[in-house]
């Protein structure tokens, strides 16, 4: 898959591990940064910034995928690195803090709060053998009633 990933980003991603992510109908996959794939991945986590990995999504009709977020670290504190996950556009997606203990980078991301915006938790752990995700749950989006602008009738809630 990465042969035919296009992308305007200069990051050599691994071919394996990929990992799939399905999300209701939705099929994405997670590649990591060729470079932090291997022994003391997550110990050279916690001394630079990286680009871990890239998020992609196929487009049915072209067959062909694009990034659909980049997956960020930085050195926070002692054994902690931060976490965060940008859109194309820029706009944070997920974000977290994790932890550096016995060789693994433990994490639990979230997705940033705002309006009409899916919930996202995944729990995982990032080392030598490459990811590992314990638990991954997403919430319906959040749809507010419609309910008829003032002035223009009766108006009634619009159906569930």
């Amino acid at each position: 898959m990465p042969a035919r990933l296009t992308t305007r980003y200069d990051i050599e991603l691994a071919e394996r591990p990929a990992y799939e992510i399905v999300c209701g109908r939705r099929k994405d996959f997670f590649l990591l940064n060729r470079r932090l794939v291997g022994l003391a991945a997550a110990e050279r986590l916690e001394r630079i910034r990286a680009v871990i990995g890239l998020v992609c999504s196929r487009d049915p009709e072209t067959d062909t995928y694009a990034v659909s977020a980049v997956v960020l670290t930085a050195p926070h504190r002692r054994d902690q690195v931060e976490i965060r996950a940008f859109g194309p556009n820029g706009r944070e997606l997920l974000g977290a803090s994790g932890h550096v203990r016995a060789g693994l980078l433990h994490f639990r991301l979230l997705s940033v709060t705002r309006r009409a915006a899916r919930q996202v938790e995944i729990i995982g752990t990032f080392g030598p053998d490459g990811l590992s995700i314990v638990s991954a749950r997403a919430a319906p989006f959040v749809r507010p009633k419609l309910q008829a602008a003032e002035g223009l009738g009766p108006g009634t809630e619009a159906p569930e």
